[in-house]
């Protein structure tokens, strides 16, 4: 049902992923997993698949017109602010104090949702929604009593905006660092982010991780898993119809076969959107509740430059975020073309991403040209020499339009592939508005990034496991 674009090799041999590798609770802090790494585990992966995950360079590093940061260790962060803002920061800003006495209380508390959504005689599942982060905030500060200063207690609970922050403490470009924190982490734009917002991000940036061979390989992975657990899977099958009866979901027709194939609940994996015009009602329509979907804030727009090593500057990171005031957010990425599967030659490829608006213009390929030059240009003026080291590049949208074309050919923004499609905003949450029907997809919980889905689809089989008599998500 859902449009894909995945991993890709061009005419010319150039690796084209349209997807950043980073996927927020795959790695691990110290003794925590995160939530992804965690649920691996409780179902089975290898080894063998386990040592594809990448957690080490996927520290977010911020770029602006101004400063260079990188929001590494906690050892290592005060020296960051230290070179970059002056020897009074890390004082004035209280950020590290906090992030040592909450970090691990956030982690603990999405690496533990499976556990509360597990019904027992003693506990009654809660919603694993973020906005009860204020009551894990508020019983932290109780625990803590006069621990923190004032500046570190700022990022526990107040409601203060980082522009407001950044102005009172009077350190000028701190609040694009951290607007490019946001972007980072959860691959959204929030405007005016809270201390308390930014400083849950930050703790989740710390299990962030990224996988060998991109996501393409990674769903592959979890392919594999879900068979071995017995999970029949139908490989190019698409939902022709869904049924709802009296409000309730009923069951689904398959492009093969007429027939209706009942089911007591399923989860979408897309937006909602997608199947709106493929819902069959029967009974007492007035029973429509669907839930309004979450809006588009845009859509990822990726260039692929196969390149010399020698173009990469000396520290530069796996993976960079450019944000500068009043320009769109660049996203750099770095791979080793030999991570995925082979499929071209060895060598570097420089993956540049940009946030594309969620309009009819964005569709014109005369507009992608121009977006597009701007992308290698800015690339070009943080990495001097960068053009003198570009082997090929994909789409090649200096020659001509026809990559662009071919990739970005959209005859309407519905036909957008889903994981391309950024969204902002609390999201609608795993339930659809149809009574056993559930969505997880980035437009659950924008706020989370890309553990947003996994969240959503916890809820879900949550749900769908009480209503059968089981006790949670993993029996």
């Amino acid at each position: 049902m859902s449009l894909n674009q995945g991993l890709t090799v061009s005419r010319t041999g150039q690796l084209f992923d349209p997807e950043t590798n980073y996927l927020i609770g795959l790695g691990r802090s110290g003794e925590v997993d995160g939530l992804i790494r965690s649920c691996l585990v409780r179902v089975g992966i290898q080894p063998a698949e386990e040592a594809w995950i990448r957690t080490e360079n996927c520290s977010p590093h911020i770029l602006t017109s101004r400063n260079r940061l990188v929001f590494a260790s906690n050892e290592l962060l005060p020296g960051e602010f230290h070179r970059e803002f002056g020897s009074n920061s890390v004082q004035a800003l209280g950020l590290n104090l906090a992030l040592h006495h909450m970090e691990l209380p956030y982690l603990k508390f999405w690496k533990d949702l499976p556990d509360r959504l597990t019904l027992s005689d003693l506990r009654k599942p809660i919603v694993a929604h973020a906005m009860t982060l204020k009551s894990l905030r508020k019983n932290a500060l109780q625990k803590l009593g006069g621990t923190l200063g004032e500046a570190a207690r700022g990022w526990v609970q107040s409601g203060q905006s980082i522009s407001e922050f950044e102005e009172n403490i009077g350190i000028p470009g701190l609040s694009q660092v951290f607007e490019g924190l946001w972007y980072s982490v959860t691959t959204g734009v929030r405007a005016e982010p809270s201390l308390p917002d930014l400083l849950h991000v930050l703790a989740l940036s710390r299990v962030g991780g990224s996988f060998k061979g991109g996501l393409t390989a990674y769903r592959l992975i979890l392919i594999n898993l879900a068979k071995r657990l017995g999970v029949q899977v139908f490989p190019e099958v698409e939902c022709r119809r869904f049924f709802v009866d009296r409000g309730k979901f009923s069951g689904v027709q398959l492009t093969q076969g007429g027939n209706m194939i009942s089911a007591g609940g399923g989860i979408l994996g897309f937006s909602f959107d997608r199947i709106s015009s493929r819902l069959t009602y029967t009974g007492r329509n007035w029973l429509r509740r669907t839930k309004k979907a979450a809006r588009p804030l845009g859509w990822k727009m990726t260039l692929a430059l196969t390149i010399n090593e020698e173009a990469i500057p000396i520290g530069m990171s796996s993976r960079a975020v450019l944000k500068e005031k009043d320009a769109p957010v660049l996203e750099l990425e770095v791979v080793e073309a030999a991570d995925y599967a082979n499929l071209v030659a060895r060598g570097k490829v420089l993956f540049l991403r940009t946030l594309m608006p969620f309009s009819l213009e964005s569709l014109d390929v005369n507009y992608q040209q121009l977006i597009a030059a701007r992308m290698l240009r800015r690339a070009t003026e943080l990495f001097p020499f960068l053009d003198q080291h570009i082997r090929r590049i994909y789409p090649e949208f200096r020659s001509g339009m026809e990559d662009l074309g071919e990739l970005y050919g959209f005859a309407a923004l519905d036909l957008i592939p889903d994981q391309l499609i950024v969204y902002s905003g609390e999201g609608k949450g795993s339930a659809s508005g149809i009574d056993g029907l559930f969505v997880a997809s980035e437009e659950s919980y924008p706020e989370l990034g890309n553990l947003g889905p996994t969240v959503a689809g916890l809820e879900s089989a949550a749900w769908l496991a009480h209503r059968s008599g089981l006790a949670g998500p993993f029996t």
